[in-house]
């Protein structure tokens, strides 16, 4: 029985293929990982930002009463 002469070549592209697929599923994760950190952080930052502007606001209101 003869092998099919190509067979060696397409086991090697599929090993390398199965490997850059694995190396791009890690790729993926990591991003991923670091995406969710970075949605927290951003929901720190608008909470930060919504008790700023309400301490400008109320500083504003009591600057403006002291004037009166």
């Amino acid at each position: 029985m003869m092998d099919n002469p190509h067979s060696e070549q397409q086991h090697l592209l599929v090993d390398r293929i199965a490997n850059n697929v694995e190396k791009l599923n890690d790729t993926v994760t990591s991003i991923n990982t670091v995406m969710s950190d970075l949605r927290i952080y951003e929901k720190r930052i608008e909470k930060t930002a919504v008790v700023w502007s309400n301490y400008c606001r109320n500083m504003n209101l009591k600057a403006g009463s002291l004037r009166t």
